[in-house]
């Protein structure tokens, strides 16, 4: 008695003997990706940029002046 998974293949059949043409959605996939990506990263960047805006200083905060003619 076989298992009910077993199938009698012939080595006559075989891919290897012949060109096989495949037909692969490779480009497709990785354009979808790479959309899916940026648009991701656009997400986050402005769920994130609140954050940073809260931590610039203001101008009339900073002092005036020249700092690289500073001696050293």
């Amino acid at each position: 008695m076989e298992a009910g998974d077993q199938v009698d293949v012939q080595v006559r059949h075989s891919l290897a003997r012949c060109r096989t043409i495949v037909d692969s959605d490779v480009e497709s996939i990785w354009t979808k990706f790479r959309l899916c990506r940026s648009f991701r990263l656009i997400q986050q960047f402005e769920q994130r940029s609140p954050l940073r805006r809260r931590d610039l200083e203001e101008g009339a905060d900073m002092t005036l002046g020249n700092h690289q003619a500073m001696a050293r």
